[in-house]
């Protein structure tokens, strides 16, 4: 099944003043609402695009997309895209995170209730390469972003998005409490540097 959809892109605009350094741990309370992100000279140029979105009840519940992502800059430029997922019209509210195994992005930044903030992955970012936050049962590292080597004025498709459709909630402060049977209805693209600089959101509504 195909849903409708419509997506509304929170562009950056041109860059201002040098890079500003990788971001540093801050009291920010996790999940709290954000302004849009620091702009800097030579910051990277990005569109995304959602090109298709399913929703499958059968076997392994899961809601699967795919996003185009297009580098308009003049450089090549690996980019890394997380995609926060939810539904807030429901109680408790589905939220997860695409790639399935950025999970840990929740305990990481200490979120009990899903609730996250691109702000909450760049404070955190030093994570992705210490202590034993993104590691399967055997202990070797897992993906904690869809990360893309796009070349200039290219486009890459991330073919493998997917959301999984719980039955119940796998967060602290609600865990186990079942949900209703009611897929994710807005996607929020966070697109972030190699060094965990946040630069671009995309806020993709999908409507039944």
């Amino acid at each position: 099944m195909v849903l409708p959809l419509m997506g509304l892109a929170c562009d950056s605009g041109p860059g201002t003043g040098k890079a500003p350094p990788p971001a540093a741990p801050t009291q920010r309370r996790v999940g709290a609402p954000y302004s849009s992100p620091r702009q800097w000279t030579g910051q990277p140029s990005f569109e995304v695009k959602l090109v298709d979105f399913k929703v499958d009840w059968e076997d392994s519940p899961q809601q699967t997309f795919k996003l185009a992502v297009t580098n308009t800059g003049a450089a090549p430029e690996t980019v890394h895209v997380i995609v926060y997922g939810t539904n807030e019209s429901i109680q408790p509210p589905r939220r997860a995170l695409s790639p399935p195994s950025a999970a840990d992005w929740f305990r990481v930044a200490g979120s009990k209730d899903g609730k996250l903030s691109p702000h909450d992955i760049e404070d955190h970012w030093k994570a992705t390469k210490q202590g034993t936050a993104f590691l399967s049962a055997r202990g070797q590292k897992v993906p904690f972003s869809h990360a893309l080597f796009v070349p200039a004025r290219a486009t890459k498709v991330i073919d493998t998005g997917a959301h999984a459709l719980d039955d119940t909630s796998p967060h602290e402060a609600t865990r186990g409490q079942r949900l209703e049977r009611v897929p994710f209805t807005e996607y929020k693209v966070w697109l972030f540097t190699e060094d965990g600089r946040w630069f671009k959101e995309v806020v993709l509504p999908v409507k039944q």
